[in-house]
C-alpha cells in the first residue's frame, strides 16, 4: 500500500497542475466564513493560485477558475517502470511469474 500511495503522488506531482480560482464566498455566518478564510490560507500555494474574498455579511459564492496540467508520457512510464520493480510490489509478480514457468517447464 504505502508503494503505491508512493507511485500516485508521483505520478500527480509529474502532471505540473496549476490551479487559479478567484471570486467571492460567504456562508452567512461570519465564524463559519473565518473558519474558511484560514482553510483557503492554508491551501493556498504556489500550483494552487486562490484569490478569494470572503464576505461576512451574506451567503454567497461566486468562483470562477482556471486549471492547467502538462503531462510526459515519458515520464510517467518511468514512475511506473519504477513501481513496478520496487521491492514489495515485485515481490507480488514475481511469484506468479515463477509459477507460470514451472508450469510450462513440466507441459
Amino acid at each position: 500500500m504505502k508503494e503505491v500511495l508512493a507511485f500516485l503522488s508521483r505520478a500527480f506531482c509529474s502532471l505540473n497542475l496549476r490551479l487559479c480560482v478567484e471570486g467571492e464566498y460567504g456562508s452567512g455566518d461570519p465564524a463559519l466564513t473565518g473558519y474558511l478564510a484560514a482553510l483557503v490560507g492554508l491551501i493556498n500555494s504556489s500550483c494552487c493560485k486562490l484569490r478569494l474574498n470572503p464576505n461576512f455579511q451574506e451567503l454567497v459564492l461566486n468562483l470562477r477558475g482556471e486549471m492547467r496540467a502538462r503531462l510526459i508520457p515519458a515520464v510517467l512510464i518511468f514512475h511506473a517502470i519504477g513501481f513496478f520493480f520496487a521491492p514489495a510490489v515485485r515481490k507480488i509478480w514475481w511469484k506468479v511469474l515463477k509459477s507460470k514457468i514451472k508450469r510450462k517447464r513440466r507441459v
